[in-house]
């Protein structure tokens, strides 16, 4: 259920995002042009975005970095509920539901100075509800998540879509 209200509202921030300005200027030339039969809606159309950016201020995702990772709003943190703890060695003992698997991928969400971002681990062994994991020492001092992790995977992968989403008038 989180996942679907995750989707939703990251489709609803960016419709909201991108048709706020054209909605109020809309509404506010139908009023003062009542009459006019020569009133064209899309006259006053370059006043909203039509990018396809997913990411920013007023967004789910406030921003997005190849290389860190991305961030999730305040709104978006509380929503997602995700708990973490700090790396404090290169093996570590992790509930099942802590790691991501993806295609031939199989890896940890970690979070530092606000971003969080995938990273690859190995799996050392594997019990019936724990994975004891390798990851790099340069991950120590970070925190790793360790709750609603596809929610957040979800959210990268929303971030790292190129896909163009328009809308219609």
């Amino acid at each position: 259920m989180k996942l679907l209200f995750l989707i939703i509202y990251f489709m609803y921030q960016h419709y909201l995002f991108a048709s706020e300005g054209a909605a109020k200027t809309n509404v506010n030339n139908k009023i003062n042009n009542i009459g006019y039969e020569d009133y064209d809606e899309h006259e006053e159309h370059d006043d909203h975005n039509h990018s396809s950016v997913k990411y920013g201020e007023g967004k789910a995702i406030t921003h997005f970095d190849p290389l860190k990772g991305f961030k999730l709003s305040q709104q978006a943190e509380i929503q997602l509920s995700v708990t973490k703890k700090e790396i404090v060695s290169d093996k570590i003992l992790i509930s099942k539901k802590a790691l991501v698997l993806s295609k031939d991928k199989t890896g940890v969400y970690v979070f530092e100075d606000g971003f969080y971002k995938y990273i690859s681990v190995k799996i050392l062994e594997s019990s019936s509800d724990t994975y004891l994991i390798k990851l790099d020492r340069i991950h120590l001092k970070k925190l790793l998540v360790t709750s609603n992790v596809q929610l957040l995977k979800v959210s990268d992968i929303f971030a790292r879509d190129t896909a163009e989403y328009g809308h219609s008038h």
